[in-house]
Order: structure tokens, then C-alpha cells, then sequence
């Protein structure tokens, strides 16, 4: 599991989306992390953990994106993608 707090550690940066407003809704907003290793871009997307049982938490995962040139590899585990950053740095 990939935590906020893994992801600054890792030298992700925080970013804040501010909210829309349209005609019918308006948005609070997200936060969501970002980070480029050797011509590499990661980001971080927030899902619903659809694995939780109870009907009132607001369990979220976080899965990082790693965005290539042909597509992109979701990475779930905190140790693969520190692997990954590690490898790239050594580059």
C-alpha cells in the first residue's frame, strides 16, 4: 500500500488541483503528487478502495502512474516503485 507520506519521502511533491465550479456542482478539490526521474514522469491517482467492507469510511489507494512514451504502468507497491526510482536514479 502507497501512503501520502512514502511519497515525499521518495522526493514526490505535493500539488493541489483547487475546485471547479460549474453550473451544477462545485468541487472541493484534490491533492495529488508528482515526480520526474530521468525523463520519466510519475503521478499520483486517488481511488476508492473497493476492498473495504464498511459503508461510511472514506478508505482511498493510492496508485502511481509511471508515464511512458507507448503507455502507462500503474504501480501499486511502495517497494516496487521505490525500486523503480532507485534504478532510474542510477542512470
Amino acid at each position: 500500500m502507497i501512503k501520502e507520506v512514502d511519497l515525499v519521502k521518495l522526493g514526490f511533491v505535493e500539488n493541489y488541483e483547487p475546485y471547479e465550479v460549474g453550473d451544477k456542482y462545485a468541487s472541493e478539490g484534490f491533492i495529488y503528487y508528482t515526480l520526474d526521474v530521468g525523463g520519466v514522469s510519475f503521478y499520483s491517482v486517488t481511488l476508492d478502495n473497493k476492498k473495504c467492507k464498511c459503508d461510511s469510511c472514506l478508505c482511498k489507494r493510492i496508485v502511481v502512474i509511471m508515464d511512458g512514451t507507448e503507455k502507462e504502468v500503474e504501480i501499486t507497491d511502495i517497494l516496487k516503485l521505490k525500486d523503480v526510482i532507485l534504478s532510474l536514479k542510477r542512470l
